[in-house]
């Protein structure tokens, strides 16, 4: 969770970078003619590109990229408009060195081994302030405010030593850390059966991820315009969770698609599923798949994207539906339109041997929002043209496309032999990114208010037949998904290492819910890690968010050690999970 864009316009993030420049044109000023010329281009086209990436990343996402991340830049391809749709007029000044690397090569003077070393001493005394004044520092409030200390280079330099290190640890005390990890889950409170234990049993599960979908959406009129009247329409016969947080990183679809079937969080630099692709899971698909459920996933997108041709099957899928698989229809933005895919899964459903579960994800509603493919069927006013109604057109066409999808299922008889558990995946308009104050009247300085609804995601329950309608308000996010859904089945979690916990279920204490960036939410409280507390309005006294980040922080750690040493064959002791490790 970002706490603002300032931090990167701070005096120290000047300093450093003119540091790191000066150390670097120091060291080049040293070489002659073509060589000279040769180093001063490739440190100009370096840098140029590096804070473009940087500025791109930053406004897609409010933070910087890693290393990690950095590791599936090869999907930019993929989403080239998206790409397209971040750069500004402004951004022109970055490019305004690019034209003299055409120059011809000329005969560079050498600087004066004095001057040089002037240069890069001059350089390394402002590196060394901005250092000391970040080494008291945590980098909790995110890369880029971390970077306004250290200065971009010097950011690059931190993370590359931080993901060299976390490499290193993969490779030594795996047996330590299962250790650890067995304590920790060794501690947990046992939860209570769910009020609503096999509410669902036998049947068949549909699971819809809807692209880019937050809460403020549903529910939502503008000029007496429903925005997603058919997600209305399913509340009024389902559970409706109003508190319900998404919990990725930088992995975005593919983090929602993991948190939610295995329980366990994604990583907060790169993306679980290039960063741990032959790892052993147990996941929901595996369990459910032993219950004698067919597991399938079905999405409208290439096998490659978020590398789903590797990974999903080691989520327990065994049959992975991709857009190669589905017939050619119309396109809108990534790939099949919700409309056109919407029609083809529900086809794809009636064949399914019952019970199944099936996992779907719309992709639609990605960004950019303003694809002239897109149908604009709402009358917006003011918000028209801007990215929060460009947002707002493609919320409302996924709804309606959606709403095909339920009618045909009821049409078939398969909605009311199914549990249906629909919810958004992440953000897709935020005030970093967009127009978000002319839609939400919220105070700047708010900080609970705008946390809550930057990500807060839809989440909707329908048992079969659509008997059960609640609302329930209290906080849960994706981590409560599979163990939820497994409650409803009356399926135990037996041999699992779920973090979440059953929706239904009672708690001890008050239902929160854990960020990868160590904040934590309420129905009423927002605690950020170093202690700040928040409440709707105005900030708290530390003391009212006592113990919200120190019950989370152990949890954030174990599931990390079971990533980072690919622990769950260890911890669930399931011998073919123990084969497929001790293989690799």
């Amino acid at each position: 969770m970002q706490l603002g864009s300032a931090a990167l316009h701070g005096a120290r993030f000047v300093l450093a970078t003119a540091g790191t420049s000066l150390v670097l044109v120091g060291i080049a000023t040293l070489a002659t003619g073509r060589s000279q010329r040769f180093l001063f281009a490739a440190l100009d086209l370096a840098l140029t590109l590096l804070l473009c990436v940087d500025l791109l990343h930053f406004r897609a996402f409010g933070d910087l990229p890693t290393v990690a991340s950095l590791r599936f830049v090869g999907m930019a391809a993929a989403v080239g408009g998206a790409v397209v749709d971040l750069f500004r007029p402004i951004d022109l000044p970055l490019f305004a060195g690019l034209p003299l690397l055409l120059l011809p090569p000329g005969t560079g003077r050498r600087s004066s081994p004095r001057a040089a070393i002037a240069l890069a001493t001059v350089g390394v005394v402002l590196l060394l302030a901005t250092f000391a004044t970040a080494k008291h520092r945590r980098r909790y409030k995110g890369n880029a405010w971390f970077a306004s200390y250290v200065g971009f280079a010097g950011y690059h330099a931190t993370d590359l030593h931080a993901y060299a290190s976390k490499l290193s640890r993969r490779l030594a005390g795996r047996e330590e850390a299962a250790n650890r990890v067995r304590e920790f889950l060794g501690a947990r409170t046992a939860q209570p059966l769910s009020e609503r234990w096999a509410a669902a049993a036998g049947s068949n599960v549909i699971v819809v991820q809807l692209e880019s979908f937050q809460g403020f959406g549903v529910g939502r009129t503008v000029g007496g315009q429903q925005v997603t009247p058919h997600l209305d329409a399913l509340a009024r016969e389902s559970v409706h969770f109003t508190g319900f947080f998404e919990q990725t990183g930088f992995g975005r679809t593919s983090d929602a698609q993991f948190t939610a079937n295995c329980s366990l969080f994604a990583v907060r630099d790169g993306a679980v599923v290039f960063e741990y692709p032959q790892n052993d899971f147990r996941c929901l698909p595996s369990v459910l798949k032993e219950a004698g459920y067919h597991t399938a996933l079905f999405q409208p997108l290439g096998r490659d994207f978020w590398n789903s041709a590797v990974f999903d099957p080691r989520l327990g899928f065994e049959e992975v539906v991709s857009a190669r698989d589905l017939e050619p229809d119309e396109i809108i933005g990534l790939g099949l339109s919700d409309r056109a895919f919407f029609r083809q899964l529900a086809s794809r459903l009636e064949r399914l041997p019952e019970p199944f579960y099936a996992f779907a994800l719309s992709v639609t509603s990605h960004t950019p929002y303003a694809d002239r493919k897109l149908p604009r069927s709402l009358e917006l006013g003011e918000l028209e043209g801007t990215r929060v109604g460009w947002y707002l057109h493609a919320l409302h066409y996924t709804d309606a496309a959606f709403g095909e999808l339920v009618g045909a299922l009821g049409q078939s008889g398969l909605l009311d032999r199914s549990l249906l558990v629909v919810y958004g995946d992440h953000d897709g308009v935020t005030r970093q990114t967009g127009n978000l104050g002319d839609l939400l009247p919220l105070a700047d300085d708010d900080a609970f208010a705008w946390a809550r609804e930057e990500q807060r995601v839809p989440l909707y329950v329908r048992l079969p037949g659509g008997t059960v309608v609640e609302q329930r308000d209290e906080a849960g996010g994706q981590l409560d998904l599979a163990p939820t859904m497994l409650g409803l089945l009356g399926v135990p979690a037996d041999g699992t290492v779920f973090l979440g916990t059953d929706l239904f279920a009672p708690v001890a204490g008050t239902r929160s819910v854990a960020f990868l960036d160590g904040s934590v939410i309420t129905a009423d409280r927002l605690a950020v890690p170093g202690g700040d507390c928040y409440g709707p309005g105005t900030a708290l006294r530390r003391e009212e968010c006592a113990g919200l980040l120190s019950t989370w922080e152990p949890m954030l750690r174990a599931s990390a050690e079971i990533l980072d040493s690919n622990l769950v064959p260890m911890l669930v002791e399931r011998q073919e999970l123990l084969v497929d490790a001790e293989a690799e």
